[in-house]
């Protein structure tokens, strides 16, 4: 079975270090532009060849991430960024757009593309059209279950990588709106304001049932789920925390490197301490141990009550005295020693106060500690460590260094030889001069050894030396000028022999681009290319108008946007064969349809995906069409059914729609987030956007009811935060049921009724 490979985050110099320090196989990065980690301090493709190349010098791969959504206007900076990374050498592109996929496949010949989670691909069907484009690798949706990774291991080819580690969205991979449509900042454009952190009210009735943080959920920790993982076919262990602390990816990567060794060989690991540090160097609460592997969700998946960093218990305060202008406060703790320069939280009934800590008096033998602080903690308030200073600090410290060996060879009247090896690969080194008989000062191996450990700015450690040095002399400077040349030809050739082993050639031909944007301008092999910017547009224009509804919408309502030139989307609340034929019986009768399209919901588990495929397969070609919410629903055009782009594939550029069109799709629904509003072609979505998809139970956060024996849902549900904004929240069930936040008003409202558009009537 191959190696599980750990996969770190970097999202700055130290946090790359640090990954490259402490075992990591492969790094994730961002430039400045296209990552949805806009806020991390990121590289710049002036220095990235730099960073690529210590990676490669130790074996470790750089994986850039392209993954948020593009629009026609930013194809070309889009093409010149990748051509300069491919120039750096990376080793692969993570992608989130469909159609950016297609381009980069069919612009660069020879690249190797991974499906970003974004994409929300956690089923085989979504893998497999992911492998018909030409993924090498998925990024597995963090919805997936463990039945859904080995099918796609058992019928594809893909590499399945998966997150262990880290934040959690709450919303299913890539369809979260909620910032995009309340601040105008989108999650897919890498500049999520994160509301889903904030306080929320969940009412029922018009009854207020709970305030908490409702959205946020726990950050994931499957330490103890590696074996497992390995066996369902998961070959990448993904850490998530490119805006976290260079500390916290030095602790992950070396503790999921040592975790994986110990998989591999037998070994074993104290998970409990692990998951300890952890928590000191992030938490916000109980991990999530499980997420949706088990098919349900653990009741770990919504932390209610904090919502940022919680540290670890370490005590109690036992009293407080003012003094001048400030609090001392006596900390009593279970072992745990409090130093300056250490984060404390203290929390009492539920509200939290933080401080970093200076000056500090200790009573070892009581284990009681003074602090001072402008705080004034009440007493028994329980006592957090957030930062443990001394501890972080020497996470920093590990260097992985080159172990090299070295021969050395010094003959009277030649040039003195420097062999060195070291990663299989051997070099050899002259000296500049030739070298002289001595006559005072002979050259000693102890001289050569000083020398070549004098290693502490390069990437390199002396493991073993040998010498054959004859009576001559040698300059100490000309000894060190030897040293450094060599060391830059050993490190050179290690680079070059991992590129030339690993990457692909690739092949530049732009006919693609020049296909979709009419001309590339000027264009020479040994300049940047200089392509269009002006918006890429064809002649297609959209005029067909569908409406969309479930159970609850009257037919009268649906009767006042009906033509003949309508078509009628079903989005059923249950999915079963019976409900489904009983509203096409019911619409062919008072509408005399010929057709009815299925909308299919954006998350379908294996169970759920065979329940529908059913359905769709009985009813027939001729009654049933598809609305795809999923890269996963454009299997259904491989079947030969008709096939509709949903408006949750995120469509906001020419490219993805002549994707669709290799999947015989012609008809379909752009994004309604504000951004590609650009996008000219496509159906124009009317109705209440689903700002975000929940495979865990809103329902079970709010009624604290743990079981579905114990159901809650009564399609009333509504969360409202402080500012007043409400949503509601609606059930879709299959053999699962799917949860969606929707947004309390309707847009698009100005949109014209003669133009093609998708009206969807759910509320």
């Amino acid at each position: 079975m191959k190696e599980l490979e750990v996969l770190a985050p970097a999202g700055d110099e130290k946090s790359f270090f640090c990954a490259i320090n402490n075992g990591a196989n492969a790094i994730y990065l961002g430039l400045k532009n296209f990552n949805a980690r806009n806020k991390a301090q990121n590289f710049d493709l002036e220095n990235l060849s730099y960073y690529v190349n210590i990676a490669h010098l130790h074996n470790v791969k750089i994986y850039l991430v392209v993954n948020t959504l593009i629009t026609d206007k930013e194809i070309s900076d889009l093409l010149n960024f990748v051509k300069g990374a491919i120039e750096a050498k990376v080793d692969a592109f993570i992608v989130q757009d469909l159609g950016i996929a297609k381009l980069l496949i069919k612009t660069f010949k020879g690249i190797i593309l991974h499906a970003s989670t974004q994409m929300g691909i956690h089923s085989l069907q979504g893998a497999i059209i992911a492998e018909k484009i030409g993924f090498k690798r998925i990024v597995l949706s963090r919805e997936v279950t463990k039945q859904d990774i080995i099918n796609i291991k058992n019928n594809t080819n893909l590499e399945i990588e998966y997150f262990v580690q880290g934040a959690l969205c709450v919303s299913f991979s890539g369809n979260c709106y909620l910032s995009s449509i309340a601040s105008e900042e989108s999650g897919n454009r890498g500049r999520c304001l994160q509301p889903c952190r904030l306080l929320y009210s969940s009412f029922c009735d018009d009854k207020r049932i709970k305030k908490g943080y409702l959205l946020s959920a726990n950050d994931l920790c499957l330490i103890d789920k590696i074996k497992e993982l390995k066996e369902c076919g998961v070959c990448s262990l993904k850490i998530e925390g490119r805006l976290r602390r260079p500390s916290y990816v030095s602790y992950t990567t070396k503790t999921y490197s040592e975790v994986c060794k110990a998989v591999e060989f037998g070994g074993s690991f104290n998970s409990i301490l692990k998951v300890n540090n952890f928590k000191k160097l992030f938490n916000r609460g109980e991990y999530n141990t499980g997420f949706y592997l088990d098919t349900e969700p653990n009741k770990a998946i919504i932390n209610t009550t904090f919502q940022n960093h919680r540290g670890i218990k370490i005590g109690s305060v036992i009293k407080v005295n003012p003094f001048k202008e400030i609090y001392e406060v006596l900390i009593k703790t279970s072992n745990y020693e409090i130093k300056k320069g250490d984060g404390l939280k203290f929390i009492y009934n539920n509200t939290e106060e933080s401080l970093g800590v200076g000056s500090v008096k200790c009573i070892k033998e009581k284990n009681e500690y003074i602090v001072y602080t402008k705080i004034n903690p009440k007493v028994t308030s329980e006592v957090y460590l957030t930062v443990d200073s001394k501890w972080e600090d020497s996470l920093l410290n590990n260097q992985n260094k080159i172990k090299f060996n070295a021969e050395f060879l010094a003959n009277e009247n030649d040039k003195a030889i420097l062999k060195l090896s070291a990663c299989s690969i051997n070099i050899v080194c002259y000296s500049s001069d030739n070298l002289q008989k001595a006559q005072n000062q002979k050259l000693k191996q102890e001289d050569v050894l000083l020398s070549l450990q004098k290693t502490k700015d390069t990437f390199f450690e002396l493991n073993n030396l040998n010498c054959k040095i004859d009576n001559v002399f040698m300059p100490k400077a000309l000894l060190n000028e030897l040293r450094r040349n060599a060391l830059e030809k050993l490190e050179q050739e290690i680079i070059n022999n991992y590129q030339n082993k690993n990457l692909n050639l690739i092949d530049i031909d732009y006919s693609y681009y020049q296909k979709l944007c009419d001309k590339i301008e000027g264009f020479k092999k040994d300049k940047k290319p200089s392509l269009r910017k002006d918006n890429i547009t064809t002649n297609y224009k959209e005029t067909k108008k569908f409406i969309c509804f479930n159970e609850e919408t009257l037919f009268s309502e649906i009767e006042k946007y009906f033509n003949e030139d309508t078509y009628f989307v079903f989005s059923p609340d249950l999915f079963t064969l019976k409900n489904v034929d009983s509203m096409f019986d019911k619409l062919q009768e008072k509408f005399n349809i010929k057709k009815l399209y299925l909308d299919l919901p954006k998350v379908l588990r294996n169970d759920d995906f065979n329940l529908i495929e059913k359905i769709i397969l009985s009813l027939g070609k001729d009654k049933i069409g598809v609305i795809a919410n999923n890269i996963g629903h454009l299997y259904f055009s491989l079947l030969g059914f008709e096939v509709v782009g949903g408006v949750y594939l995120n469509i906001t550029n020419n490219s993805t729609i002549e994707l669709l069109k290799d999947f015989n799709i012609n008809t379909f629904v752009k994004s309604f987030e504000s951004f590609a509003s650009a996008l000219q072609n496509g159906l124009t979505y009317i109705g209440y956007p689903a700002v975000m998809t929940f495979c865990h139970c809103p329902y079970k956060t709010n009624f604290d009811n743990v079981s579905c024996r114990e159901c809650k849902f009564n399609n009333k549900l509504i969360l409202k935060n402080d500012s007043g904004k409400s949503y509601k929240v609606r059930r879709t069930k299959i053999h699962n049921c799917i949860f969606e936040l929707l947004n309390n008003s309707k847009i698009n409202l100005d949109c014209n009724l003669e133009s093609g558009f998708y009206l969807d009537l759910r509320k």
